[in-house]
């Protein structure tokens, strides 16, 4: 398969091979998101297309993104082949070391929440942030830094959040009808600090109920191994765990961000991780077409490289296809919306699923789930004393 280099024609067909399962091309993508996905393969060179960069919309789409780290490493390392301009190599530096600050306050951050919680009885496994980038790109600063994730087993929510009480964080304030529903189908407990600290959410299940994703969480506890994190005591998935977990998190964000995707171009042992043995995995777990869709895209952009069996089972899965086209069409866009059409998120959410039935609970569960907050959101009070008593709601 040839992968569209950066100074290809942005006409041109993104990607093009008598092998591939698509029998149209995917839609072309701007020279600014080619010149990312470049930054953020695992190749060792770069080159930068041969029309002129909007740099603007590159740092915009690098830091939506989450790669603004890598795009700094892999053009400051190319700056002798002019990969690009000084002055935006120069701001490309600043947002790096900006980000290795949070870094280094978040490193501490964790390694306190995690001696916290050890204390308190409580098992902790590290999720994303830090703790993934040290194990997956050696080095931290490689990876941009936002909330702490943190798994706990379900039966210990009360005793670490308690836990958190100690170190002055507090759950995060939400009305209470929009709390109540929220809580019914959430797969987290979200916690606020002071003085800068990040946003710290503590898991108990990788995805929330109405998305239908229903992992046996006693099994992946009894498959967890003891590690230390800067002198704390922590647990960390086992290999298959956390391919899934990678697999089900991009797949519940509609992998709008590249960084998830070169997270599992990382994954140790990924040219033999043996995604055969993660493919038949998450087959049995039943989100076989998560899987499909994950490798897919990561075929498409980075030319990762897939058994002929995979492809052709890829192939056959037109609706599989389809939302790989949906995600790449999405990559170029500057303005990352969380809050997208609801129709859109129920409708990808419930494609994704292999059979009928799980793609039809989905749809049922999100719907019954967004008319609960929306109605909690219109019922609750707007104006007035009560809606300046409460600091969740914007003045004007």
């Amino acid at each position: 398969m040839n992968h569209r280099l950066p100074n290809q024609p942005v006409g041109a067909p993104a990607y093009d091979s008598p092998t591939s399962p698509v029998s149209n091309p995917i839609p072309p993508i701007s020279p600014e998101l080619q010149l990312l996905l470049a930054c953020a393969s695992t190749g060792p060179d770069i080159a930068v297309a041969s029309q002129k960069l909007d740099w603007e919309r590159f740092f915009n789409l690098a830091k939506g993104h989450g790669l603004l780290p890598l795009a700094y490493v892999a053009l400051n390392r190319n700056q002798g082949n002019q990969s690009a301009p000084d002055h935006e190599i120069k701001r490309l530096r600043n947002a790096f070391y900006l980000n290795s600050a949070r870094v280094l306050a978040g490193r501490e951050q964790l390694s306190q929440l995690l001696k916290a919680l050890h204390a308190a009885g409580v098992g902790a496994v590290p999720l994303k942030g830090i703790d993934l980038a040290m194990k997956l790109y050696g080095d931290e600063n490689l990876r941009a830094v936002g909330d702490i994730d943190i798994l706990i087993p379900h039966a210990m929510r009360e005793r670490a959040s308690a836990a958190l009480a100690e170190l002055d964080y507090r759950p995060l304030a939400i009305p209470t009808a929009q709390a109540r529903i929220t809580q019914s189908y959430s797969h987290h407990d979200v916690f606020v600090g002071d003085r800068g600290r990040a946003v710290v959410e503590l898991h108990w299940s990788f995805a929330p109920s109405n998305l239908a994703v229903d992992p046996d969480m006693e099994t992946i506890w009894g498959r967890t191994q003891p590690e230390h994190f800067d002198g704390a005591v922590c647990q960390r998935l086992d290999k298959m765990d956390l391919a899934f977990f990678l697999c089900v998190h991009g797949s519940k964000h509609h992998w709008r961000r590249l960084a998830w995707l070169a997270d599992l171009l990382r994954l140790p042992g990924q040219s033999a991780l043996e995604w055969p043995d993660a493919w038949h995995d998450c087959q049995a777990r039943g989100y076989g077409r998560m899987m499909r869709l994950q490798l897919w895209l990561l075929h498409l952009l980075f030319d990762a490289p897939l058994p002929a069996s995979v492809l052709e089972r890829i192939g056959n899965d037109r609706r599989c296809v389809a939302l790989a086209r949906y995600v790449v069409k999405t990559l170029d866009d500057e303005i990352f919306d969380p809050n997208q059409n609801s129709l859109q998120i129920i409708a990808f959410d419930a494609a994704v699923r292999d059979r009928l039935s799980e793609s039809l609970r989905v749809a049922g569960g999100s719907l019954v789930a967004a008319t609960r907050v929306y109605g909690a959101l219109m019922l609750s009070p707007r104006r007035g004393s009560n809606a300046a008593a409460d600091p969740t709601q914007k003045a004007g």
